[in-house]
């Protein structure tokens, strides 16, 4: 089995792969975010699954027009991400425009021969002889598409901060490697070294599998590893692959022996290194977990402590409250006294003053008050 035979087998179990992203998006993620991730996945798989037909199926031109609906999964990425950043102004409006765009450019693939002009049998992608009039002018023209969310992400990512962050630098990692691929081998170099890398034009959909892997992890999953760990198990089971396609490969007995027990070797330091990685992710679990808690007595204690110190304020304030009206009320006694001392001494003093004698006496028949004239009778 050759290259070219393994060829439309990769396309076909990575349109696989994306559709099973697409699916588990949807299904694990449950909000608006994963409702817009999973689009870009599910036209991924739409992109990949024709350049596997190209290569696989007998109407090669058919299959090579249908690789023209891939704008779609770049314009699932650009709607995917102007809500993950909350660039929602005219929102509905943007869906339609970027949509359009890419239903327009499949239309004129499909119905034109301005994008692709024929292919042949013998090499099913397009080359520059068999590339429409306007194929690089299309191509030129859905660049800023692959670039423009990347723009997007690194504003966001200096303005975020915590878990969200840690989020986005996976959304970032994710989309470099996809950008690379596609910017690369999608646009670049088929442009400015087309008799070589036109035959690698569907090199971007691999790249767009670790794009997609990365994003839905980091929407699906609610903590976050660092993104190292994630790199590590990847770049491990990607060895892991390879050295498996050379057993099927290498068509030497002898080799193929030596191969499996490389690969078998492998397996074994493979698990040990991803083994060790968990236990340390597993510690690094446990110390934030603890420290979560800490914080949270922290918290509680420091709540506690306010608390307290609102009930001793308050009881202050009631106690002020309290002088302070005690005090009114001592006022407001004295200077009763003092009003009635005022009217007993003007009583006193006009008792003092009548002509007529004048007795008081009290209840046990007492004298208690005689003015001078009475006093002048008796």
């Amino acid at each position: 089995m050759d290259l070219y035979q393994l060829r439309p087998i990769a396309l076909f179990f990575t349109a696989f792969l994306q559709g099973l992203f697409a699916f588990l998006i949807w299904y694990k993620g449950k909000s608006k975010e994963a409702f817009y991730l999973g689009w870009v996945a599910f036209f991924s798989a739409i992109y990949a699954f024709s350049w596997g037909g190209a290569f696989f199926f007998e109407n090669k031109l058919f299959w090579n027009k249908a690789t023209w609906l891939g704008p779609l999964a770049a314009s699932a990425n650009m709607i995917f991400i102007y809500y993950f950043t909350g660039k929602t102004r005219f929102f509905k409006t943007k869906i339609i425009f970027w949509y359009s765009l890419s239903i327009i450019i499949a239309v004129i693939s499909f119905a034109t021969p301005y994008i692709i002009y024929k292919v042949s049998d013998q090499y099913p992608y397009l080359l520059p002889d068999t590339a429409g009039l306007y194929n690089k002018y299309v191509r030129l023209a859905i660049l800023p598409l692959v670039l423009m969310p990347f723009y997007y992400l690194i504003n966001f990512y200096r303005k975020s901060s915590g878990a969200k962050r840690l989020q986005i630098k996976y959304f970032i990692v994710g989309l470099s490697i996809y950008v690379f691929g596609a910017f690369l081998f999608g646009g670049i170099l088929p442009l400015l070294l087309h008799d070589i890398f036109y035959s690698y034009v569907d090199t971007p959909i691999y790249f767009s599998v670790v794009w997609l892997a990365l994003a839905a992890y980091a929407i699906i999953k609610r903590k976050l590893f660092e993104i190292k760990v994630i790199f590590t198990e990847l770049f491990t089971a990607l060895i892991g692959l390879i050295l498996l396609a050379q057993i099927f490969l290498i068509q030497d007995l002898r080799a193929r022996a030596i191969n499996i027990v490389v690969f078998l070797f492998y397996l074994l330091i493979g698990y040990l290194l991803i083994k060790s990685i968990n236990k340390e992710v597993e510690k690094e679990e446990k110390a934030e977990y603890l420290a979560k808690k800490l914080e949270e007595l922290n918290l509680s204690l420091e709540k506690k402590v306010n608390e307290k110190t609102k009930d001793q304020q308050a009881k202050v304030k009631e106690l002020r409250q309290s002088e302070k009206a005690l005090m009114n009320i001592l006022e407001d006694n004295a200077e009763a006294r003092r009003e009635m001392e005022e009217e007993k001494n003007k009583t006193l003093a006009i008792i003092a003053n009548f002509t007529d004698p004048i007795i008081v006496l009290d209840k046990n028949y007492k004298i208690s008050m005689i003015n001078p004239a009475a006093t002048r009778v008796f």
